[in-house]
């Protein structure tokens, strides 16, 4: 599309980013035992630099423009307690810098808007978060059913404390993405997650002793949660949708069932759904089919269903009923293909298609990447350094746009 037309000069334009990750990894074993920890902590670096711009004349209203610096240390530790169960810790810290210029979006109608959406040069926002877990497991073995001689039945109850500082009011702030906004959260969690393993005799073969066969076959977890802060007057504002589209407000949140059915080796089924107490309704179904081979060719269908505005009241949220696949194609030890694609099953519209071709080298690799969807169509180059430094390809998101991008 013509991005220098007037009805554009609005879009906001990302030009390529800088971003270094540390892999998770356990902090020296020296400290730990100065500490007297048995299991090392492990820590984890994000940090990244993005530049944003929009064209500015005469007719824009929002001309901001800007550099943005993230610096994210988080922390994971984990340790039995007693034998009896397990504890886990988590927490980071978010500080997010912004070096500004321009307009923020403003209510052309307001007395005095204008000036007040004029950004200060220099902003920033400190954020952190901690959650603390703990759980147990149980399990017993029944007899046989069908082919197996034996099924294992292991119960782990789990409950979980999640603590998000974060300013409520970030407005002065720009929302370019979903990094500029952090709800804060005290939000605790529980529930209890089920599997299923069978074990079936496997005869000999070819010389080869027979033995058992284990296979996991069903998995059923059920969760909830109570949010303790109250955010729905942050949640429903504009641009909400970058603070969280999962905030439930304060109170008892939803139902959350989750069962994932393995028929063999090759065939899966999942079910996710969220049922509203509040309201009485479900407010969200995600039920995907999964056909894979043992190369690590892959399809997955799934039809998806959402109904946040009842959980959010009267929020910028709506409904919406979608089917979506992803294939997954490896085609040798170098080249491999993805393709996924999403259609709206209301209006009867394709919504966003993309595709990816890969080749991995031993130290590099090469990946070409095109995007369609209802407002923008791209092609994207993708770098991948193998060993040295890497621009994600590996796990890059096909609904992104790539790290190396050309319009």
């Amino acid at each position: 599309q013509d991005l220098y037309s007037k009805s554009h000069y609005d879009t906001i334009h990302t030009l390529p980013a800088l971003q270094y990750d540390l892999v998770s990894r356990p902090l020296p074993e020296a400290l730990g035992n100065s500490l007297g920890l048995t299991n090392l902590p492990r820590v984890s670096l994000e940090m990244r630099y993005d530049y944003f711009d929009r064209l500015s004349n005469n007719i824009s209203e929002t001309d901001e423009t800007g550099h943005r610096f993230q610096f994210n240390p988080s922390l994971s530790w984990s340790s039995p307690v007693g034998g009896l169960a397990n504890f886990e810790l988590e927490g980071d810290l978010a500080l997010t810098m912004y070096d500004l210029g321009g307009n923020r979006p403003y209510d052309l109608t307001v007395a005095g808007a204008r000036d007040r959406a004029r950004h200060n040069s220099r902003e920033d926002r400190l954020t952190g978060s901690v959650t603390a877990g703990l759980s147990t497991t149980f399990s017993r073995v029944y007899g046989g059913i069908g082919d197996a001689v034996a099924v294992r039945h292991q119960m782990t109850p789990k409950v979980s404390f999640t603590y998000v500082d974060a300013p409520d009011d970030q407005s002065d702030l720009p929302y370019w993405d979903y990094y500029d906004r952090r709800l804060s959260r005290q939000t605790i969690r529980y529930g209890l997650l089920n599997t299923f393993v069978k074990k079936t005799p496997v005869e000999e073969q070819d010389g080869i002793p027979g033995g058992f066969e284990y296979f996991q076959f069903l998995k059923v977890g059920l969760w909830s949660s109570y949010e303790f802060k109250d955010n729905l007057e942050w949640a429903q504002r504009p641009y909400a949708r970058y603070y969280t589209t999962d905030y439930f407000d304060n109170g008892a949140g939803p139902i959350e069932l989750d069962v994932e059915a393995f028929f063999n080796s090759y065939l899966s089924a999942r079910l996710v759904s969220d049922f509203d107490g509040r309201t009485g309704k479900v407010s969200s179904h995600d039920v995907s089919l999964r056909v894979a081979d043992k190369r690590g060719d892959s399809l997955t269908i799934t039809y998806d269903f959402d109904s946040p505005s009842t959980a959010l009241g009267t929020g910028n949220f709506e409904d919406y009923e979608e089917i979506k696949a992803d294939l997954a194609l490896i085609f040798n030890e170098d080249w491999s293909a993805d393709f996924s694609t999403r259609y709206d099953i209301r209006s009867g519209k394709g919504l966003e298609t993309h595709a990816r071709l890969l080749y991995r080298n031993q130290c590099y690799g090469l990946g070409l990447i095109f995007s369609d969807t209802e407002n923008d169509r791209k092609v994207g180059l993708v770098v991948d350094l193998l060993g040295f430094g890497s621009i994600n390809a590996g796990s890059q998101s096909l609904a992104s746009p790539p790290a190396f991008f050309y319009r």
